[in-house]
């Protein structure tokens, strides 16, 4: 008897823990896409801040280059501004490949920089008022640079245009299908958003009255 109460026993722990493993199975399947959605999107996230925090480091850079540029006996200001730009965000520029066949920027001893190209392609600079620094205390400069989102997935979900808009802290607002993001994701064959950094650095002396 107490033999039968044994194997009995045994065949209901076995079904127990049977149903047990099919509803932890159930329970991934579940929670594993939404888990794996949530990660994916905040490593874009986080890279998108990466991008945003160095689009305006170089439009602070490029205002710079402007400015020294600007003194008496300069005259490259919107060349030296782009240049100063589009070398600060080679870096966090991505690999598209169908981008203008631009020049790429060499650097003594150490040649091409990898993905210049595309940072120089990808980045547009303009200052304000490089015509009228006669009379202006500052050099203001406006930058827009075509940021890859690389992460998948999760890149596509920031440029959907069937998503709402999304504030990201430090980034702003993203999705919702911006025709500057589409537009740029079309021309690059891969997603991206439009990066935009105004910045202005003082001018510390005063020109000499003719």
């Amino acid at each position: 008897m107490g033999r039968m109460a044994r194997f009995v026993e045994r065949l209901r722990t076995r079904r127990n823990g049977s149903r047990e493993d099919g509803q932890a199975m159930v329970e991934f399947v579940i929670v594993f896409p939404v888990q794996f959605l949530f990660t994916v999107c905040l490593m874009q996230y986080a890279f998108l801040l990466i991008g945003r925090i160095a689009t305006d480091h170089a439009a602070w850079i490029a205002a710079r280059a402007a400015l020294v540029a600007c003194q008496p006996g300069g005259n490259t200001a919107q060349e030296d501004a782009e240049r100063a730009a589009e070398e600060f965000l080679t870096p966090v520029t991505g690999r598209s490949q169908r981008v203008p066949a631009n020049v790429p920027i060499l650097y003594p001893g150490w040649g091409p920089m990898d993905r210049s190209t595309q940072a120089q392609a990808k980045t547009r600079v303009e200052v304000l008022n490089v015509g009228s620094l006669e009379t202006a205390d500052r050099v203001t400069v406006v930058l827009h640079h075509d940021f890859e989102l690389v992460i998948p997935v999760a890149n596509y979900m920031f440029v959907a245009p069937w998503l709402p808009v999304f504030y990201w802290p430090g980034v702003g607002p993203v999705g919702g299908g911006d025709p500057d993001d589409l537009a740029a994701s079309a021309q690059y064959g891969a997603p991206h958003i439009v990066l935009r950094a105004e910045r202005f650095v003082p001018k510390p002396w005063k020109d000499p009255t003719p």
